[in-house]
């Protein structure tokens, strides 16, 4: 839906097993002419979770793990279509399964690469300074994207985080906005004003 909602062309295929070698002949088909491949859920270090090993066996692992909440599971690379006829490798990116982690991965990674393909410059989207409704805490290490609400008191813009948990796709429903929270920023106190 958000790879429709920039106007590119989508093709969803049928859900695979936790199988090696169905997720390599699904990401295999996909590449043949697909101008970038996402491959959701499978990309932690589980078990079970075999994106980066997919990746890597069928073409090339770039990345596995960002500095990013929610979706810090990500993985990029390429692979190849038909190993056995020269087609040109797809770029590929592994999108976290958890919902939220999932729609920001896209936003963050996804729709610039889509953008450069295309020879276009990323969506702008419209931003505004808001007053923070309460402290705001974040770990160093990671860009934080969190969630929020915005509202208008007093003739301001204040902005009120929404639940961080990268499952809960209600805040997500509920956001009117994203508030980026860099690395190297423990966070915000209230009052402070911010770029949402």
């Amino acid at each position: 839906a958000q790879a429709a909602e920039i106007g590119c062309e989508t093709r969803t295929t049928a859900i695979v097993a936790d199988d090696p070698e169905q997720i390599t002949a699904a990401v295999r088909e996909a590449a043949v002419d697909a101008d970038l491949v996402i491959l959701i859920a499978g990309s932690s270090a589980g078990r079970d979770d075999y994106t980066a090993r997919v990746v890597a066996s069928a073409g090339s692992l770039a990345v596995h793990g960002v500095a990013v909440r929610p979706g810090h599971p990500v993985v990029l690379g390429v692979v190849a279509g038909d190993p056995a006829t020269p087609t040109p490798a797809a770029p590929i990116l592994g999108a976290p399964g958890y919902p939220v982690s999932a729609a920001l991965t896209f936003d963050i990674f996804a729709a610039p690469m889509l953008a450069a393909l295309e020879g276009a410059a990323p969506r702008e989207r419209p931003a505004t300074t808001a007053r923070l409704a309460r402290k705001l805490a974040s770990a160093i290490g990671s860009d934080d994207w969190v969630r929020v609400r915005l509202g208008s008191v007093g003739g301001d813009i204040v902005a009120t985080p929404l639940p961080r948990a990268a499952g809960v796709l209600t805040s997500l429903v509920r956001a009117d906005g994203l508030l980026v929270v860099p690395a190297g920023v423990e966070g915000h106190h209230a009052g402070e004003r911010v770029r949402v």
